[in-house]
C-alpha cells in the first residue's frame, strides 16, 4: 500500500468548519450513485431475463424461437445503453412490463427521484438556500436521509439480483432444453 496521501475535493462551503462531517456527506453521496449505478445496470437485466422468459413460455419451445427470442433481448440490452436509457427511463420501463408491482415499483420511482435530486438539485438548492453550511443540518441529513436511501437502494437491487437469478434458471433451463449452449 501507498503511502501516498490523496486530496479529495469538496466545497468548502459543505459543513462549514467540520471535514468529518462534509467529507461523510460526499462519501455518502458517492456511494449512493454507485449503488444507484449498479441498480440502473441490473434493471437492465431484469427487464431482459423476464421479457425473455415470458415470450418463451407463451408460445411452443423450440431451438430455432428461443434464439430468435434470446436474439432479440440481447440486442434490446444493447439498445438500452445506445438509447442512453437513464435509471429513470428504465423505472417507467419496469413499471409497465415487470412483474414487479405495488410497494417495490413504488420504491424504485422513490430511488430514482431521489437519485434525480441529488445530481440535480441539492447542491442547487443550497445556492438559493445555503442550509449545507450548518455542519449539523449535513450530519442529520447524511444519516437521517442520505444512507437510509443507499440502505435501502442496497436492499432493493440485492431483490432485483435475487429475481434475475431466478429468471436466468428458467432461461439456462429451457436452452439446455432445446439443446443451446449456456452463456455466462
Amino acid at each position: 500500500m501507498s503511502d501516498e496521501l490523496f486530496t479529495v475535493y469538496g466545497n468548502s462551503e459543505i459543513a462549514k468548519g467540520d471535514e468529518n462531517a462534509r467529507f461523510a456527506f460526499y462519501a455518502s453521496i458517492g456511494f449512493f450513485i454507485e449503488v444507484a449505478q449498479m441498480l440502473e445496470y441490473n434493471l437492465r437485466k431484469l427487464l431482459c431475463y423476464e421479457q425473455s422468459v415470458k415470450e418463451i413460455e407463451s408460445g411452443e419451445l423450440t431451438k430455432e424461437r428461443v434464439t430468435e427470442i434470446c436474439d432479440k433481448y440481447d440486442k434490446y440490452y444493447d439498445d438500452t445503453y445506445a438509447d442512453r436509457l437513464t435509471l429513470g427511463a428504465l423505472v417507467n420501463r419496469i413499471n409497465k412490463k415487470s412483474c414487479l408491482f405495488g410497494e417495490f415499483a413504488s420504491k424504485l420511482t422513490e430511488i430514482n427521484q431521489y437519485r434525480v435530486k441529488i445530481v440535480h438539485s441539492i447542491f442547487q438548492n443550497n445556492i438559493v438556500k445555503p442550509n449545507l453550511t450548518d455542519p449539523n443540518i449535513v450530519r442529520d441529513y447524511t444519516s437521517k436521509r442520505l444512507v437510509p436511501m443507499t440502505n435501502m437502494t442496497i436492499e432493493i437491487n440485492k431483490a432485483i439480483i435475487n429475481i434475475i437469478e431466478a429468471y436466468s434458471e428458467d432461461l439456462h433451463d429451457y436452452k439446455r432444453q432445446v439443446g443451446l449452449p449456456i452463456s455466462k
